[in-house]
């Protein structure tokens, strides 16, 4: 199953073991992940998107704007938005 999370590859070894490729990624905010990922759970993408789905609804600073969360971002990337008039 494919997360929405878009992740950047800093750089590819080789296991010592079998020979097989893996990868180490970081995320938007220039966090490096802490696993490593085989070819086989990877996808590359073309481009990203110009809208990304933002997962829910925090809570609201009175000021118009509410706290969300994006996932495809980062795990924990939460920013304040502007709502909707």
């Amino acid at each position: 199953m494919w997360s929405h999370s878009v992740y950047t590859v800093m750089d590819q070894a080789q296991s010592l073991h079998d020979s097989v490729n893996y990868y180490h990624l970081e995320d938007w905010l220039v966090r490096q992940v802490k696993d490593h990922f085989y070819e086989p759970r990877l996808q590359k993408v073309k481009g990203l998107p110009d809208q990304w789905h933002m997962d829910k609804n925090l809570k609201y600073n009175g000021h118009g704007e509410v706290l969300v969360n994006g996932q495809a971002v980062a795990p924990d990337y939460q920013t304040w938005i502007p709502t909707e008039t």
